[in-house]
């Protein structure tokens, strides 16, 4: 194969290494093929939170939609995540973070579903486990008092029955 290396200039050859640089993620870590679990010496403890996570390195893996087809082409709200795992002798737990689109706010419900393919048998495609959607919901973490709305309620009736009171007898008053 013949070279290319004449028929670009330098200055154009870097104006498209440029580019090619600006579809990227910049100076971020690129994509990972492979997730590492790291190994815990004592039972996993769910009750340490993220800090259970702080040895293990991350992973960062791409979502794109499934459907590519013009006209129905869904483009999810996350591009990314990043994934995190640790193991002990029985159990392995997983630390996964959108980087971006979803959030889960307090008092919120989230969609979710999953999907899983078994890679040892070199499934691909549609050869697939899928779940239906279900929802995350992440619990205010302080329960607000129902007394509160519900004063705030009693006071406002009450405060347009005594409107509505005056308004009445302001009407029905005898002309004298």
């Amino acid at each position: 194969m013949p070279s290319f290396y004449d028929s670009v200039a330098e200055a154009d050859r870097w104006a498209l290494t440029d580019y090619i640089y600006s579809l990227g993620d910049g100076d971020k870590a690129s994509y990972a093929t492979l997730l590492v679990a790291s190994p815990l010496d004592e039972e996993l403890d769910l009750s340490r939170g993220a800090s259970l996570f702080e040895g293990a390195p991350p992973s960062r893996f791409p979502i794109v939609g499934q459907i590519m087809e013009p006209g129905r082409q869904l483009s999810p709200p996350v591009t990314t995540v990043v994934v995190r795992a640790v193991f002990d002798q029985r159990r392995i737990v997983f630390l996964v973070r959108s980087t971006s689109g979803v959030s889960f706010a307090e008092g919120a419900y989230v969609p979710i579903a999953f999907s899983v393919w078994d890679g040892l048998a070199r499934k691909r495609g549609n050869r697939r486990g899928l779940t239906q959607w279900f929802y995350v919901y992440v619990p205010p973490r302080e329960r607000p008092s129902v007394v509160g709305p519900m004063l705030k309620a009693a006071l406002g009736v009450l405060g347009l029955e005594v409107l509505a009171l005056i308004l009445i007898r302001r009407t029905n008053r005898p002309a004298g």
